[in-house]
C-alpha cells in the first residue's frame, strides 16, 4: 500500500438523541445537566492522506486544537503545562482541513484518550499510522476530555461531578465479605507464573472487586464504549454522503481498529469485544476491569508502564523516599500488572500480546511530541517501542497481505520492551 506523503486533518462534531439512555440513572442526570439537553455531542479529530493544493499557514503545532484554542487545555485553568506547550511549541506534518484523498478506503483505527486528555495528545502516532496506511478518527469524550470544541464553538471540559461517580465504589456494608480481595488473596495471585491457570477462587475474588465493587468505572466505561459505537455509526454515515468534509468513500469499515492511552485503552478492548467489524484493540497502560465470565472475542495487545518508571514518576511527583515505602510502591505496581494480566489470559480466546516498554511511566504513552513532564525517557523511547510493535500488530489482522512475518520477528528481538506474555508466536 503506497504511503501517504501528505496528511491532513479535520474536526468534526456528532450528536446523538438517545445515546445515554442506556445508562445508570445518575450518568443520565450528570450528563443531561452538563450538556444542557438530553443529546450526547462529541468531537472526533480525523487524520487522513491529503492531496493538494496545500495552504502552508494550515500546517500548525504539534497538539493544535482550533484557531480561538491553540491546544486542548482550558486558558482560563491557569495550567503550567499550557505555558511549557506555547513556548516550546514544534511544527506538525498535518494540514488542517487539506483535501481528502479518497482514491481507495483505507482501514480504521478509532483511538481514545486517557481520562482528563485530549483527542490531539497522541498526534505524532496518528501521522505514523496515516504514513502506514491508515485512518485514524480520535473521539474526544465530552466532559472526560481535557477540553473539546462542540457546536457553534460552545466547548466542553472535565466535569467534576462525572468523575466523582468514575472514583465511586460500593459501600462497605453492602460488599460481599466472602469475596473480598484482601491482601493474601492479592499475594497469591500475584506469585503465579503468567499462563498458569489460578486455583480456587482467586480470580472469582478478583472479577468481584473490579465488576461490583469499583462500580462508578463500571458505569464510566459502559459511556465511553457508548461514544465509540457513535463514532462508528457516523462514520458509515459520513462514508456514504456527500458534505463538505469531502470524507466520502474514505473509510474501509469491514477493516477497524480500536486503540487509546489509559481508560481509553480499556474502552477500546471492550468496544472491540462487541462489534463484529472491530478486527484488533491495543490498550496503551489503561487499567482494564476484565470482568467474571468475559470473553476478550479478538486479537489484544497491552501495554503496561515499567515499574521502576513508574515508581521515578511517583518519586517526582512528590512520593516519599524512605526504603520501605518505595519497596511497598514496587509491589502494588507489580501486582497490579500481574492480577489484571492473570484475568486477560484466562479471558482470552485470539491472540494476546503483553508487553512493557522499559523506562516508561504511564504518562509517558501520550503527548508524544513533547518531554514536558521528565518522568521518564518519553518520546526518545516510546515513540521508537510503539512504532516497532504496535504496528505490524495491526496489520497482521487489518492488512494482513501487508505483515509477513514481522510481528513474531519483533516480539523475538524484545528491543526496548519487556514482553511479559504472548500466545501468538508458538
Amino acid at each position: 500500500m503506497a504511503r501517504a506523503d501528505v496528511i491532513g486533518s479535520q474536526r468534526l462534531v456528532l450528536s446523538s438523541p438517545d445515546l445515554i439512555d442506556d445508562l445508570t440513572p445518575k450518568m443520565q442526570r450528570i450528563l443531561t445537566r452538563a450538556n444542557g439537553r438530553r443529546d450526547r455531542d462529541l468531537m472526533v479529530r480525523v487524520w487522513y492522506p491529503a492531496q493538494a493544493p496545500l495552504d502552508a499557514g494550515s500546517r500548525k503545532h504539534y497538539g493544535f486544537h482550533s484557531a480561538a484554542i491553540d491546544f486542548a487545555i482550558d486558558p482560563a485553568g491557569n495550567h503550567d503545562i499550557l505555558a511549557k506547550l506555547r513556548n516550546r511549541k514544534r511544527r506538525s506534518n498535518t494540514y488542517q482541513n487539506a483535501k481528502p484523498d479518497t482514491a481507495r478506503p483505507l482501514p480504521v483505527i478509532l483511538y481514545s484518550h486517557g481520562n482528563g486528555n485530549a483527542a490531539e495528545a497522541n498526534e505524532p502516532y496518528f501521522e505514523a499510522l496515516v504514513q502506514r496506511g491508515y485512518v485514524v478518527v480520535s473521539i474526544g469524550h465530552s466532559f472526560a476530555a481535557s477540553l473539546v470544541t462542540l457546536e457553534e464553538g460552545r466547548v466542553a471540559k472535565v466535569d467534576p461531578d462525572l468523575q466523582a461517580y468514575f472514583e465511586s465504589e460500593l459501600s462497605e456494608d453492602r460488599r460481599n465479605p466472602d469475596l473480598a480481595f484482601d491482601e493474601a488473596t492479592a499475594d497469591a495471585l500475584a506469585a503465579l507464573p503468567l499462563g498458569a491457570v489460578p486455583e480456587g477462587d482467586l480470580l472469582d475474588r478478583y472479577h468481584y472487586l473490579v465488576s461490583e465493587v469499583l462500580s462508578g468505572s463500571r458505569a464510566y466505561l459502559a459511556l465511553w464504549v457508548a461514544d465509540i459505537e457513535l463514532v462508528l455509526a457516523s462514520l458509515e454515515d459520513i462514508n456514504t454522503s456527500a458534505g463538505s468534509h469531502g470524507l466520502t468513500g474514505m473509510f474501509d469499515l469491514s477493516r477497524v481498529g480500536a486503540m487509546g492511552h489509559s481508560f481509553g485503552g480499556a474502552a477500546s478492548r471492550h468496544f472491540c469485544d462487541s462489534e463484529p467489524r472491530c478486527k484488533v484493540s491495543i490498550n496503551m497502560d489503561g487499567t482494564d476491569p476484565t470482568r467474571r465470565d468475559e470473553r476478550i472475542r479478538n486479537p489484544h495487545m497491552r501495554y503496561y508502564f515499567d515499574v521502576k518508571g513508574q515508581v521515578a514518576q511517583n518519586v517526582r511527583d512528590g512520593a516519599r523516599r524512605d526504603r520501605d515505602f518505595l519497596r511497598l510502591m514496587r509491589k502494588l505496581f507489580h501486582q497490579r500488572q500481574r492480577h489484571e494480566s492473570h484475568a486477560m489470559i484466562a479471558a482470552a480466546d485470539s491472540d494476546l500480546v503483553v508487553l512493557s516498554p522499559r523506562k516508561i511511566s504511564h504518562l509517558d504513552f501520550t503527548v508524544g511530541w513533547l518531554n514536558l513532564h521528565r518522568y521518564g525517557p518519553g518520546k526518545r523511547v516510546w515513540q521508537r517501542v510503539i512504532r516497532q510493535t504496535s504496528l505490524p500488530f495491526l496489520d497482521l489482522y487489518l492488512r494482513p497481505d501487508q505483515a509477513g512475518n514481522e510481528m513474531c520477528r519483533t516480539l523475538d528481538r524484545s528491543r526496548g520492551f519487556r514482553l511479559m506474555y504472548t500466545n501468538l508466536c508458538g
